[in-house]
This record gives C-alpha cells, structure tokens and sequence, in this order.
C-alpha cells in the first residue's frame, strides 16, 4: 500500500481498536458522549445516578473514566462488580459482607471488616451496612465518596432482596437534610435493567431518586476520535467512519468492530469498501464470524425465557414492518434492553442496519416456527386478513391451548387462539341445536318438515350475519363521526346500532350477544356528554365524605347496605346511606384489610403489624388479637362466618375462630408474602398466592361434622398451579366453586378448573399493566377487573368486553353490589368510585333522553319513529 501524505496525516503508532470489555483510561479509541458530561457533572454534584441500558453500549468504560475524573478532584470512589458476587450459595449474610469488603479495600480503610462484622451480631445484613455508611466510611473519609455498583441486575438472580438493598441507598438519600454526612456519599447504578423492574416490592415507594443516565449511540462529531485509527491508511478517513456509522448506528461494540475489521482489511486489499467488509466479515454466516460474542447475545436476551419469547418476537415483528408508538409497557422495555430497537422521536425501530439485515422478517419467521406449534397455520390466517375459516380446530387447537399455558404471546396471537376457541366453541353449540332440531322434527313426523325447518333456520342465520355486518359498519361511522366531534350523529348511530342488536338478541342473556359495541359505544357516548350530578342521586352512600390519603381495601355487606373502607391510617370507615361509623384499631400503623362475614352481622379488620379486630355492625369491638404474622395483608370469613383466615408478610396463612383461637395453619409457607387469600363459596377449599406467582390451593373441612382437636390443625396442600410471571395480586372464586380466576403482574386472567385440577387454565389477557383486583358477580357470569392503568372492565368468561370505565389513579380495591348494579372502586390516591352497570336497554333509553336534549330533530327521528324502548 503506497504512503499516504502528510496532509491526510497518519494515526499514532499505538492506536488500536478494543472490542468488547472496558477501553483503559487513556485509550484512545474511547468515543466521549453527552452523557459522560452528564454523568460527571451530576456525580460531582453529590446526585445518585443510575446507567440503566443494553449490553455492550459502553457502560463499564465510562464508569472508569468517570472514576478516573473523580479521584483526580480528590473523590474517594468505589467500584462493586455485582458478577463477581457469583449466584451459588449466596447468602443475605455473604453478599453484604462481600459489599463491605469491597468497600474497605477500594476505600483503603484500616478495619479488620470480619471481627466488625461478627460484633455487629444479631443485627440483619442490611442494618450493618447501614451502620458500616454511617459509623465507619462516613467517620474515617471526609471527602466525598462515589460507589459505583456494576452490573446491578446481577442482584435479580442472587439470594438477597434487591428492595432492601435500593430501599437503603433511598434511606441515604432521602436523610440529606436532617443528616448533612449523607450529603458526602453518591451511588452509581450500571446495568441492564430498568428501576422499576429492580424494586419488585411495588407496594413500597418505587425507585425514583436520582438521575437517569441514558447511552445513546455515536454521534459522527463524538466519533471522530475513531478516525484516526484510519489514517494513513485509507484515503478519506471521515467519509470511512460515516460509512461505517450508517451501518452501525453508533452502537459502541459494533463500531469499534467494524472499524477494527476495515484497519485489518485495507491491509490486504486498500480499495475494499465498507460495505463490502460488513458483507463478507458480519453478515454471511453470521453466528459463525460472532466473536467476540454480539449478535448471539442479543438472541439470548430474547429467547431465553421461553414464557415470554413469542410475545417479544411478536412485538419486534410489528416494529420490522412498520410504526409502533414507544410506550412504556413491560414487553417494549424488555425488548429495548436487548438492545435490537431504539426509540427515534417516539417510535421504535430497529437500531441500525446490521441488525435489520441479520434480524430480518426471515430470521422472525424461522425462529417463530421453532417455538410455535402452530405457527404455519399463524401465518395463513395473517395473510388471509384474519378469515374464520383459517383458524385452528381440533387436535392442532388443543395443542396450542396446552403450549401457551404459563407463557406470555403477543396480543396477535392471543387474538389467534381465542378466536378459534370462540369459534370451535360456536361450532359445538351449533351441532348442538341441529341434534336438538332434528330430534324434534323426527317426533313431529317426517324428514320433510325437518328441511323445510331448516332452510328457515339457515335463512334466519343469514339474516343475523347481515345485521352484524350493518352493526359493524354503524361502528365505523360512530368513530368517524366522533373524531369529526359530530356527537349528536355519533349518539344517533350507536343507538340505530343498538337497536338492531336489541332485536337481535330480543329477550337473550348479555353472554350470548354475538357483538358488544353497541354497548361500548353507548356506554362511552353517556359518558362523554353526561352532565355533573349531585353526589346523593342514584348513589348508595355519599362518598364524598371520605377523606383518605389512599384506599387500601373496601368491601361491601351482604345485603348492599353498607361498605367499610380501610385507608392510610388506623381507622375503618363504614358507610350507609345516612350514617357514617369510624372502627379505630388500637396500636396499629395502618388497616390494609377489612371483610364482612356472609351473615352481615360482623367486619373483621387486619393491620400492618398483624392485629386484627372483630367488629359489630354498629361498631362495637368484639375481640381483638395479635396473630404474630407481621403484616396482614388479606383477611376472608369462611362461608358459615364462624372462622377467620388471615395471611401476610411471613407467607403462611391462618385459621382462627372468633374469640382469636388459632384453628388451622398452612403446612407450607409460600416464598414471600401472600397477598390474597379466597374461601370456595362451598366451604371445601381455600386458595391463597402472593410474591412467588403461585397459587396454592388446601383442603379445609370446617362443618360441625369435621373431626376436631383441641389444639391447631395442619391445612393440606391439594395443588400447586404455577405459571404467572410476578406477583398474583387477586383471587376469586365463581359461586359454583368451580372455577378459580386469579391475576396479577403478568397482565393475564387465569381459569383453574378446581374439579379438573390438572387441566392446562383457560386465559386471556386485560391489558399491558398490572392487574390489581378480579372479582366475580352473584351469578358467576361476569369478572369484573381493574388495573394500574386505572381501568375498570366488566367481561364474561370468554374475555369479551361489555362495559369499562376510567379511573385517572391506578385502583387497589373493587367489588360488585350483591344486586350487580354497581360496582365500587377505591384508588391509590384515596377516591371511591360508585359506576352504575346498565343493560342494553337501559343505555337505550338514556341514550334517547341525551340525544333529546343535543337534536330533538335527530331524537325524533331515531328514537320515536324507530320505536326505541
């Protein structure tokens, strides 16, 4: 290769790429970003900063040149590599003591940290750590200190809780201003996670000091430090390193790869391209040519978990094939960490071109096949534009009911199995009929008759078809008209809608309706244009008069008489339509559970250190005890009223009578805390689950005909259900005692078959967040569900939605009147909602009375000369 001049000027003789682990100090090929400023400026500030981002984006690199900056202004830093903690036999006491000798050599402290530590017996981990910041870094350093803490996700798969440990470093935090020494020391978080998914325990305050440190990809100004590796050996080293960030995206690990791999290229060949060493060198056969290993861990990063490796190839799928909004949903944020999307303006898209070459529609459709069963039938159905007849059945839909138990899909195929259970589940009510029909033509008295009956049945059939397709299409234009602001056309074709669905249907239960928007539509319209009303009209209990900071539970009495709401404090308030009572428990912090017994004659009250009083329905306190539990997060009478279940924080649950003897205690703790527990309307069965995403379920033999003891009994374990992913935050069980709804974190609604134990659950999902609440209704034909998101949904078993409502504050607590025509709401900022549940023709009627007032024209046009109820 000829010399090149002067002019071009040549790199230094010991310039050399680093691909992969942390660039030293003085390397020159380290790429200074905005956010090295950032993270230096708000560290010297005394700010907590956390680095949360993808792997291989330059995280540890900039730690070290931070640390470097910091020490050279006289900060004390500490670097704490959470992978060199390990994951086997990692105690709580092992992992702080490790923290605390990493600290004492990294702060070069004079302290034999092993006899410290033994002295500081019996306190917990965590407190000596506390005690070690407070009396021994805090004492011996007066400068500031920075600790640095690599790799924190680590502490996900270690034996140590990570909410005690973030909850600390908040502590440090939050006492700046009564304890000034606390002003001296800063954390430093690096690591592939978010705050959120670090600080589990979501009924704690989340993880939301300090300062957000985000890496973004190089910028062509940043990299040009990179280009002079390149000169002196190509001919125009600027144009090289743009050509190679086009490729790249800035992704630090590619980048410096690739412009590792053009300096060794020029080598051999001084008029080969970019392009052509990306073709040659990492896109052919590109599992073999990754090394260091890049490509491969970004496919393990999606496709380890198996539970959820559908659902995010499926939301990348929507991302390769066009625009999807950037929320901040739990799969989006997963699938951004595996670094293979970014988010551009509020889009996500895939993070550069390397990636959108390897990780192509064939690459998705190839790895979906190997993980769905049924993905060849998937994709026809795709391609159809969704045709009925394209969906599963039979054995192939078994299959694919028994595969997506415990594992979370996309919302398409969701959307593919559910409909082909609606229709496989249509087809069999079909035959039914015929067998029936049929039947009944044969003892009327001839085949004849039977035809004819059935080309009036077919015709009827064809008929409804047309009617559903007409509803459609009004559906369309009631979301035309709304988003042109036109309300009064939008009432009056959702209620022409309704109408023909009313006719329809006639005098048919609401399960059975083949469509719900017109409902939807209404409901939604009413809501829109519905005027303030006083809070006494057509309202139970004026629960304007609440004053909570937050509503922790609420139940309401069996004859839907009254409610009691528990809140932040120590007092019960019970609700009638005139009175209002305060039950107050004494010596505790705050009641998190209260419940009615089925008689309505007494309320059971639980609070956070574990009291719980027995409480008449005027107020008058019956019994008080201590059940040693801790916390008691869920308290629930037995179907005869005569026992208690209570259950928290140390994971068992206990049965005790009503003078506080204890009667039944669980034979297996669950790993954490339980969060709700459900007595079987039968009174065979008792189900409870928490933390760990088990749902337990005992046999529990109450009846006066049980044999008894004198001393407390063991409950056994009937079944083990596993397959929610995170905290199972609601249980209810249907009033036949068949069937056990439970969810949670996960987002998705579980059917256990409590008859069938083994039987694979039936699912669905609610939406992207955390479900809060799941409750049956009298007759067991609808669930009602609410979330983080503040949702509130009523839906049949088959997860079709008939009526929802908004909340602006997430909802902790919910229940049905016993009548079904109201639900309750409690919100995390302290309001009650009290929504009334209207009928098709209730909704018609005040449909017409809203249209009255908007177009009388209109109103007599739809509604009189139609004939509207």
């Amino acid at each position: 290769m000829p010399s090149r001049s002067r002019s071009l000027g040549d790199s230094p003789p010991d310039y050399r790429y680093q691909v992969g682990g942390s660039l030293p100090v003085n390397a020159p090929s380290y790429v200074t970003r905005a956010s090295d400023f950032t993270f230096y400026e708000q560290l010297q500030k005394g700010e907590f900063c956390y680095v949360l981002n993808s792997r291989q984006m330059g995280k540890s690199s900039l730690r070290v040149q931070t640390m470097q900056k910091l020490r050279e202004e006289g900060v004390v830093c500490a670097a704490i590599d959470l992978t060199g903690f390990g994951t086997q036999g990692i105690t709580p006491e092992k992992w702080y003591g490790g923290f605390i000798k990493a600290l004492v050599s990294d702060c070069q402290l004079e302290l034999n940290w092993r006899t410290w530590w033994k002295q500081q017996d019996p306190a917990t981990p965590v407190q000596r750590l506390h005690t070690f910041i407070d009396e021994v870094l805090l004492q011996d350093i007066q400068q500031n200190v920075v600790i640095f803490i690599d790799e924190i996700d680590q502490i996900l798969s270690q034996d140590v809780s990570a909410d005690d440990f973030l909850s600390l470093i908040r502590f440090f935090y939050n006492q700046r201003v009564d304890r000034p020494a606390y002003q001296r020391i800063t954390f430093a978080l690096l690591g592939v996670a978010t705050p959120s998914a670090l600080m589990q325990d979501h009924e704690r305050t989340p993880f939301n000091i300090g300062k957000a440190i985000y890496l973004e990809g190089f910028q062509f100004q940043e990299a040009m430090p990179l280009a002079d590796g390149l000169r002196g050996k190509v001919q125009d080293p600027d144009q090289v390193l743009q050509n190679i960030l086009d490729w790249t995206g800035g992704q630090p690990f590619l980048t410096q790869k690739l412009c590792q791999q053009m300096e060794a290229a020029v080598k051999v060949n001084p008029d080969i391209t970019v392009d052509q060493v990306v073709q040659t060198q990492i896109l052919d056969n590109w599992e073999s040519q990754d090394e260091p290993v890049h490509l491969r861990t970004i496919c393990d990063r999606i496709l380890f978990n198996k539970r959820k490796s559908v659902q995010l190839l499926g939301l990348y799928q929507r991302v390769y094939g066009g625009n999807v909004s950037t929320k901040s949903s739990p799969e989006q944020i997963e699938l951004r960490l595996s670094g293979l999307v970014k988010d551009h303006d509020g889009i996500l898209q895939v993070y550069n071109r390397i990636y959108h070459q390897i990780f192509n529609q064939q690459w998705i459709q190839k790895t979906l096949l190997e993980l769905r069963p049924y993905a060849a039938a998937f994709d026809v159905w795709e391609q159809s534009q969704a045709r009925p007849d394209k969906l599963l059945e039979g054995r192939a839909l078994k299959q694919a009911l028994n595969w997506a138990v415990g594992k979370s899909l996309s919302d398409r195929d969701y959307d593919f199995i559910r409909l082909s259970q609606v229709k496989a589940e249509r087809e069999k009510l079909q035959r039914n009929i015929l067998i029936r029909n049929v039947l009944a033509v044969v003892g009327l008295g001839g085949l004849l008759i039977g035809s004819i009956l059935w080309g009036s049945d077919r015709w009827q059939v064809d008929q409804n078809q047309q009617t559903l397709s007409k509803m459609r299409s009004l559906h369309e234009q009631v979301d035309q008209a709304k988003r042109q602001n036109r309300q009064a056309d939008a009432l009056s074709l959702a209620l022409q809608s309704g109408k023909k669905l009313s006719n329809l249907v006639q005098d048919q239960p609401l399960t059975t309706y083949p469509t719900t928007t017109p409902l939807l539509d209404l409901q939604q319209l009413l809501s829109d244009e519905r005027q303030p009303k006083p809070p006494t009209e057509n309202t139970r209990w004026n629960l304007q008069d609440l004053e909570e900071e937050a509503i922790w539970d609420l139940d309401i009495s069996p004859d839907g008489n009254s409610i009691a709401v528990s809140g932040w404090g120590n007092t019960v308030r019970v609700l009638q339509t005139d009175l209002q009572k305060q039950l107050t428990h004494k010596d505790s912090e705050m009641v998190i559970s209260t419940d009615f017994d089925p008689q309505g004659d007494h309320i059971a009250t639980a609070s956070l250190n574990g009291n719980v009083t027995l409480w008449s329905l005027f107020g008058q306190s019956l019994q008080y005890w201590n059940t040693e539990q801790e916390a008691i997060w869920s308290t629930r009478f037995s179907p005869s009223g005569q026992v208690l279940a209570t259950a928290g924080w140390d994971g068992t649950v206990r049965l005790w009578d009503l003078k506080g003897r204890q009667r039944f205690q669980t034979s297996k703790k669950h790993k954490g805390p339980v969060k709700d527990i459900r007595f079987s309307p039968d009174g065979e069965w008792l189900a409870t689950a928490g933390e760990d995403g088990i749902i337990r379920l005992w046999k529990v033999c109450l009846s006066p005909q049980c044999p008894t003891t004198d001393g407390s009994q063991t409950l056994g374990l009937y079944k083990k259900w596993e397959g929610h992913q995170g905290w199972i935050w609601s249980l209810d069980i249907s009033p036949d005692s068949k069937v056990l709804a439970s969810a949670g974190e996960d987002g998705l609604i579980r059917f256990w078959n409590i008859d069938v134990p083994n039987t694979p659950p039936k699912r669905w999902r609610y939406g992207q967040g955390r479900i809060t609440q799941v409750r049956f209704s009298s007759d067991g034909q609808w669930l009602a569900i609410s979330g983080w998101d503040g949702r509130v949904q009523i839906r049949d078993r088959n997860g079709r939605l008939f009526t929802q409502w908004q909340s602006n504050r997430p909802v902790t607590s919910l229940s049905f009147t016993p009548d079904q025509q109201t639900i309750l709401a409690g919100t995390i900022m302290g309001d009650v909602h009290q929504w009334p549940v209207r009928n098709l023709e209730q909704l018609l009627n005040e449909g017409c009375e809203q249209l009255q007032r908007l177009d009388p024209h209109q109103a007599t046009k739809t509604c009189l000369e139609q004939d509207y109820p």
